[in-house]
């Protein structure tokens, strides 16, 4: 009996060494097979299967880094673009664009553009306006006039997309190839006009841009010199809603267009409208806040807006 129980005792431990051995194997088989992500668990069988797909999604890989040393080489354009921030994004453009809505109401008493009203990010709204074209100029010590700013709707004006703003802003790494025509500077006491009028892109009769009815706005820094706040002007700010292509030809932001309307048309335009608002009101009964009156009345100022720029 004893003898009998000494080979039971050793055959069970050696039973559980083989079993140990086993499941060492096991364990490091499936190491192996996640290392090399061949394998799927399906918790719910508790049980392991084995990919067959892993081949397959190699050969994927493969092609994929083949794919990447095919892609043909950057232009010096897009590998600068790459790295370069956007007009929203970059804090000294932030804090200017910031700086000149403020400025902006603060002399008219207004937002810029109804886009703008309780907006948390003004500087990305008004990058994507679809309602109003801004560009913020300034002189470099030479003399020579830089834009400082403009956003996709000021591109839209000279023909260019949102990717390709640096061709006006200009950069290190991008040369500026399109330059406008505006004033770097605000003459005399006036910081603040409506109804402004500039040819800022002179070229063919059909090619040249004319910026109508436009508002203009100095940007000033202020600081305190020997005792008193001193303002500087750090730039000249523009913004517009429509401009003019050629002689006969009015774009709007979106691409639409429509005939340029001379002056007499315009005067005949401005008592057309003026009389629909007084009709609205009067015969009606409409109050101002009604959105038809509100929409006739935003008429009739772009229209007076651009005859002003016309007889200037």
């Amino acid at each position: 009996p004893d003898r009998v129980l000494y080979l039971g005792y050793h055959t069970m431990m050696h039973s559980r060494r083989l079993a140990n051995a086993t499941t060492l194997f096991i364990l490091i088989w499936i190491t192996s097979c996640y290392l090399m992500e061949g394998f799927t668990i399906h918790p719910q069988h508790h049980h392991l299967q084995v990919s067959t797909n892993y081949n397959t999604r190699l050969e994927a890989k493969s092609k994929k880094k083949g794919k990447k040393k095919s892609n043909k080489k950057q232009s010096g354009f897009e590998w600068a673009n790459s790295f370069t921030l956007k007009p929203f994004e970059a804090a000294s453009t932030r804090d200017l664009v910031s700086a000149a809505l403020a400025s902006f109401e603060g002399r008219t008493g207004k937002p810029l553009t109804s886009e703008l009203v309780g907006v948390g990010d003004l500087p990305k709204a008004l990058w994507n306006s679809n309602e109003i074209a801004c560009v913020i100029v300034d002189k470099l010590k030479e003399g020579s006039m830089i834009v400082k700013y403009a956003n996709i709707a000021a591109l839209e004006t000279v023909g260019l997309k949102a990717d390709e703003y640096q061709r006006l802003v200009g950069g290190d790494d991008v040369e500026q190839t399109i330059t406008l025509d505006l004033p770097t500077e605000m003459k005399g006491e006036k910081r603040y006009e409506s109804g402004y009028n500039k040819k800022i892109l002179r070229g063919d009769n059909d090619d040249a841009l004319t910026i109508v009815g436009a508002h203009r706005w100095a940007l000033e820094k202020s600081a305190l010199v020997e005792g008193k706040f001193v303002s500087t002007t750090i730039g000249v700010c523009y913004a517009w809603s429509e401009w003019g292509k050629g002689e006969d030809t009015m774009c709007e932001i979106g691409g639409n267009t429509k005939p340029w309307l001379k002056m007499e048309d315009l005067e005949e335009n401005v008592t057309k409208q003026a009389a629909l608002v007084r009709k609205l009101k009067e015969e009606e009964g409409l109050g101002n806040k009604d959105p038809r009156v509100v929409d006739a009345v935003k008429e009739l100022l772009r229209l007076k807006d651009q005859l002003a720029s016309i007889e200037k």
